[in-house]
């Protein structure tokens, strides 16, 4: 049985160490997605851990932020993980990523997005977990998957979760 390839979004890794009362639905649905499974292999990109890094260090961006040190060092944990893969950024990624802001020309921040999507689809990755649903459903050939973390005070694929106030923009 082959394993499930999913991108995932930065704002999985923002919220995993978000333990904040307010954002606790995203906190443990994060560390249920980053948890090892046998089913599947997750994948970022060295976007994502910049991005993850520029958000949890910026006090305009998260209600508390940590130190660079400490996001170092999350960053180090998160490559390290054996159910996590770092994708490259090729020339293939660059081409995609072009192609796709000529379907959807978004402007600002959204282009992030855009290079993930472009990141995803230059490596055959589907499938993508994010809280953003709506940062990706334009693009209909792929999976978005918004965590459910089902253990939450009855919140389960029924429900929609609390709206998220920790990530600004990301």
């Amino acid at each position: 049985m082959s394993k499930r390839e999913i991108f995932v979004d930065t704002n999985i890794l923002v919220y995993s160490i978000d333990i904040s009362l307010e954002n606790r639905f995203f906190h443990h649905a994060s560390l249920e997605i980053l948890r090892p499974s046998e089913k599947e292999i997750l994948y970022i990109s060295p976007q994502t851990l910049a991005e993850f890094y520029a958000v949890v260090t910026n006090v305009s961006a998260v209600k508390n932020p940590i130190t660079p040190q400490e996001a170092i060092f999350r960053i180090k944990r998160l490559s390290q993980m054996a159910n996590i893969k770092v994708l490259e950024i090729s020339p293939q990624v660059e081409q995609k990523w072009l192609e796709l802001l000529e379907m959807n020309p978004v402007k600002g921040s959204k282009t992030f997005d855009v290079f993930h999507l472009a990141t995803m689809l230059a490596h055959n990755i589907k499938q993508i977990y994010t809280f953003n649903d709506n940062d990706f459903n334009w693009y209909k050939n792929i999976n978005v998957i918004k965590p459910i973390y089902s253990n939450y005070h009855g919140y389960g694929v029924q429900n929609d979760p609390p709206k998220s106030p920790l990530i600004r923009g990301t």
